[in-house]
């Protein structure tokens, strides 16, 4: 840099002042300037006068600002948590932003940076802004959604240089949010300049065959039911959000939901393989943990046929798990209903009457009064009776309604204990007539009997 400055007197001061900018942050925060100043005798006709004075030296103060925060899981919302990092909430790497704006000095400002792994992030050499401020903007990660919940705009956890935050929505997909107007001072780090997020989880589990008849899957024991319809409804307006059917491993998987949603699964009596019923329903796991509220197993809703696993809540972020529908194997009940000539409890090669029109009930309870009717049969010409898509692996009562006239060589009630798959027949009932006998005799006292 040259300058004229004229001529100088021996006590004469002259000042120059030069703006310059730091392109790379000294180490320490500070560097050393040196300016010389020397005169051209040949074009000012003065004498140079070598020595200290033609030359100074200084240390510089570097000053630099930064602005900083978090990219998280927003999964605790409770009271004043919402909006704020929490101990325990996933961080989000690899998010990036955009630091856009006008410096104090009038040049455009855009820089890049993304979250590391921690979920943290920083603008930092930064130059103070004008007084219009700088925007920091979030490129919104796919797997999640905004929080509903927004950033405090005052109080512990809010920015510290100020500016205002604006939600990118929570509809999907999602937009980007972002904070404008951070009017950045010299020499300040800007912190709490958060972004919080909701990730988007995933909700599945199994259909199965119970065949060992416990009330849950168990892998290795049970069979898997591929094909199986399985729908996901939106349990405040009861909207199917999605469906989908099971894999040949009887798993089926709904990803990426809206964690701010309540969901209920629907699950159809599957009509393959043949054979099949409605047996247990199992709520699962969130986050590895059983629900705490919600998940509430309904049979048979909103029909026979179709169960139902009702308000659950994926609002924390975390996956449903485990969320299974089992099948029963479906059998028969059968026997008949024939007159006992012989009296002898059993029905013999030789006994072929068979009584029609009789009814015979299939009873789940104590006893044949109190218990309830699963199923109600009448036998047919053939004195037989039959009880179709009869649930194994239950307690039931078969019992017959005597017939008027007749006796009862068998009991009128016969107890079937963990119903087998393969069903069980010739459960018979055994009918008598009544008998009438004497003898004849000749009566040689008058007046005795025989």
């Amino acid at each position: 840099i040259s300058c004229a400055l004229g001529q100088l007197d021996a006590t004469g001061v002259a000042t120059i002042t030069v703006p310059a900018r730091i392109t790379a942050y000294p180490a320490g925060g500070s560097l050393s300037n040196t300016a010389t100043v020397d005169n051209d005798p040949a074009k000012l006709g003065g004498v140079d006068t070598p020595g200290g004075a033609n030359s100074g030296t200084g240390t510089v103060t570097v000053l630099r600002s930064s602005i900083s925060g978090t990219v998280f899981d927003d999964r605790d919302r409770s009271a004043g948590n919402a909006g704020l990092p929490q101990a325990g909430e996933p961080r989000i790497a690899s998010v990036g932003l955009v630091l856009t704006g006008t410096d104090a000095y009038g040049n455009a400002i855009n820089r890049s940076a993304s979250t590391d792994a921690s979920g943290n992030y920083s603008f930092t050499d930064l130059p103070p802004s004008d007084a219009s401020g700088y925007t920091v903007t979030e490129t919104q990660p796919a797997a999640y959604t905004n929080s509903p919940a927004a950033v405090p705009a005052s109080g512990p956890g809010s920015p510290s240089s100020g500016g205002s935050y604006a939600s990118g929505g929570t509809s999907l997909p999602a937009g980007n949010s972002s904070f404008t107007g951070i009017v950045l001072a010299a020499n300040t780090a800007a912190t709490q300049y958060n972004f919080p997020e909701l990730r988007r989880p995933s909700l599945g589990g199994f259909v199965y065959v119970d065949v060992n008849l416990d009330g849950q899957r168990t892998a290795g024991s049970d069979t898997a039911v591929a094909g199986a319809t399985v729908r996901l409804l939106d349990a405040t307006s009861g909207a199917v959000v999605s469906t989908t059917v099971t894999n040949a491993s009887g798993a089926y998987s709904f990803s990426a939901l809206d964690p701010l949603l309540t969901y209920t699964l629907e699950q159809p009596l599957p009509t393959a393989p043949a054979g099949l019923g409605n047996g247990p329903v199992n709520p699962g796991l969130i986050g590895g943990a059983a629900c705490a509220s919600g998940c509430v197993a309904k049979a048979n809703t909103p029909s026979a046929g179709t169960d139902r696993i009702a308000n659950i809540d994926l609002s924390g972020g975390a996956d449903g798990t485990a969320f299974n529908f089992g099948e029963q194997l479906i059998t028969t009940v059968s026997g008949l209903v024939y007159l006992d000539a012989d009296r002898d409890g059993t029905l013999g090669a030789a006994e072929a009457t068979r009584l029609s029109g009789l009814t015979v009930r299939l009873v789940q309870g104590a006893d044949c009064t109190t218990g309830t009717a699963v199923q109600t049969a009448t036998t047919g010409a053939d004195g037989r009776y039959s009880f179709s898509n009869v649930l194994a692996g239950q307690d039931y009562r078969i019992c017959l309604t005597p017939p008027g006239g007749y006796g009862q060589s068998t009991s009128t009630s016969v107890l079937l204990t963990n119903l087998a798959a393969t069903g069980s027949a010739n459960n018979n009932f055994g009918v008598t007539l009544a008998r009438l006998s004497g003898s004849v005799y000749a009566d040689f006292s008058a007046g005795a009997s025989a």
